[in-house]
């Protein structure tokens, strides 16, 4: 017995099973490679068909005979079968995982091909070398032989799809149906479920192959050509390609993996997947996890959940909002979304972009996209400085002049302070001059009672008084005159007196009346030449009186040489009193 006796399979999804099925009853086979015959029982209990067998394995071929019409125990490149067979035409050929066995596959099919009748097939198994497993196991420099599958120790010829076309028409035949049967990535024996020593990126790179999984094809072929032989290759039973997501349910205890949905998403392009997945019954559950795919991350574009045609609120794990999509990174992207009630289906529907070329090209035109837009921003934040430096060197120079006006306003402060001294020492001296001009008045008033009584006393001076008392009403217009300007200069002391309350208010407002400064300053120095000039007026009045005391200092010394002067002595001394007076005033 050799290692490939076994029970045949005749389910659709394995080579045996799909050779077997397209076998037509009762008809004449050419059965290479039998083993113990477990096809060939099968054709001929089930199908009534007269099988030839050829089997290199004595003892299989021995037990394979009591099923076969006639049979070939030799080495199928001897072609000694064909001179056993000589003259028999074969409506089916089988060449059942022969083929990789044979040093020279062409010689056998080539030959085979002779014997087939004219609408006759012949049915290849033939294993896939370009399965996932064996390119990733070469990937990794590993090309490992097994005792049975791809990479059987025992095969010496190995394809891919698009060698069978060759194969086939460098033999002289056309292809007329090929079928595929399939084994999931890491499943094969080179890896029988071990871990995958593969980034994510190479393995959908790998997954998005048209026949990435393609385990065996199983190919009918034939002398005739086809009307569509061209198109062949898009009737073959390929497979979309997909990957696995998750949904996980939370019906108020949390997430476990107990309570998980599985669901694949179809490939539609390089890197491009298609989620589309619907809960009907919702009841009981209160959030819904979406993993949309495992152990990498992805780009998500249109995420849809709706419930009774209203969009749900959902939340993702780990992402970054990108121009045309979501960026889940890390390896467990999750969308978490919570179900509004559980009344109607929950619809779930995204594009997922894997990682791979238009993946990268996304990252990279928003990354470029983002640069710009850093790039701006540095733009912005540059003449930002400028401004702030500009403002800031402005606000210093704001806080230097600010600094100048606070010292000038101290300044007029002071000069003010000095100011109000002056008035307060002028207004004290006009009120010595009111009392001494009280005196002076009360004094008159008693010279004049004096006088009178001297004039009583003295009528023979009656003219002299006469003349001396024009003279003392010119002293007193003298003495009107000088409380009238004395009156002037009070004026003047209470005008000055309000225009320095008027700088007082000025000095107030000049905290936001800056540029007014010069103009106040002008004022008040006008001001102040007015009050020069002013006093310099009254003191040409007052030497104007001096003059005119000393004039009339000289008519008292004429007086004083006549015998009348000694009767008025006392009113000289009287007089003598109020000039002395007079001229303290006039130094005052």
């Amino acid at each position: 017995m050799t290692k490939y006796d076994s029970e045949v399979d005749l389910s659709i999804g394995t080579s045996t099973g799909i050779i077997l099925n397209k076998i037509p009853s009762g008809s004449t086979v050419l059965e290479f490679g039998c083993a113990a015959g477990r096809m060939t029982r099968y054709m001929k209990n089930a199908l009534d068909c007269r099988v030839y067998i050829v089997e290199y394995d004595k003892e299989a071929f021995d037990i394979a005979m009591q099923y076969a019409a006639d049979g070939v125990c030799d080495d199928i490149l001897t072609l000694s079968w064909m001179e056993k067979f000589k003259g028999i035409e074969f409506d089916s050929i089988i060449f059942a995982d022969v083929l990789e066995h044979l040093s020279q596959p062409d010689v056998a099919l080539f030959n085979a091909s002779k014997m087939l009748k004219e609408q006759g097939r012949i049915y290849i198994s033939i294993p896939n070398v370009a399965h996932n497993d064996v390119l990733l196991k070469a990937f990794n420099n590993h090309f490992d032989y097994t005792r049975v599958g791809i990479l059987d120790d025992t095969h010496v010829h190995f394809w891919g799809y698009e060698n069978l076309f060759f194969f086939a028409s460098s033999n002289g035949l056309h292809i007329h149906d090929i079928e595929i049967t399939y084994c999931p990535t890491g499943q094969t024996e080179q890896y029988q479920g071990e871990d995958i020593p593969c980034s994510p990126i190479l393995m959908n790179y790998f997954n998005e192959r048209k026949y990435a999984e393609a385990y065996q094809f199983v190919v009918v072929l034939g002398k005739e050509s086809k009307e569509d032989d061209e198109n062949i290759g898009d009737k073959v039973n390929g497979r979309p390609n997909s990957i696995t997501g998750h949904l996980y349910v939370d019906d108020g205890n949390g997430f476990n993996e107990q309570k998980v949905l599985a669901f694949q998403s179809e490939n539609t392009g390089a890197g491009r997947y298609v989620a589309h997945y619907v809960v009907t019954d919702t009841s009981r559950i209160k959030k819904l996890r979406f993993d949309p795919v495992e152990l990498q991350g992805c780009i998500l574009q249109n995420l849809s959940v709706r419930q009774n045609g209203k969009e749900l609120a959902h939340v993702c794990s780990e992402c970054l909002m990108l121009e045309n999509g979501i960026l889940m990174a890390g390896t467990d992207p999750m969308v978490f979304v919570d179900i509004a009630s559980d009344d109607g289906a929950v619809t779930i529907d995204a594009d997922i972009v894997v990682p791979g070329d238009e993946y990268l090209g996304m990252l990279q035109k928003d990354c470029f996209n983002k640069q710009s837009e850093l790039e701006v921003l540095r733009q912005e934040i540059n003449a930002e400085r400028e401004n702030t430096n500009s403002l800031s060197i402005q606000n210093q120079n704001l806080r230097i002049q600010n600094k100048g006006f606070l010292e000038e306003i101290n300044t007029l402060n002071v000069q003010n302070g000095n100011l109000r001294g002056e008035i307060d020492t002028l207004s004290k001296q006009n009120e010595g001059l009111r009392e001494e001009i009280s005196n002076l008045n009360i004094q008159n008033e008693s010279s004049n009672r004096e006088i009178s009584s001297l004039n009583v006393q003295n009528g023979s001076l009656c003219t002299d008084l006469g003349t001396y008392i024009i003279l003392t009403n010119k002293k007193d217009e003298l003495l009107i005159d000088q409380e009238k300007q004395l009156k002037e200069k009070k004026e003047a002391i209470e005008k000055i007196g309000g225009q320095l309350r008027e700088k007082e208010e000025l000095l107030e407002k000049i905290g936001g009346q800056l540029k007014e400064k010069e103009e106040l300053l002008e004022r008040v120095s006008r001001q102040l030449k007015e009050k020069e000039e002013l006093l310099e007026e009254t003191y040409t009045q007052l030497k104007g009186r001096d003059r005119c005391i000393i004039n009339l200092e000289e008519e008292v010394n004429h007086y004083k040489n006549r015998k009348c002067i000694r009767i008025l002595n006392l009113r000289w001394r009287i007089f003598d009193a109020i000039k002395r007076r007079l001229k303290r005033l006039i130094r005052k």
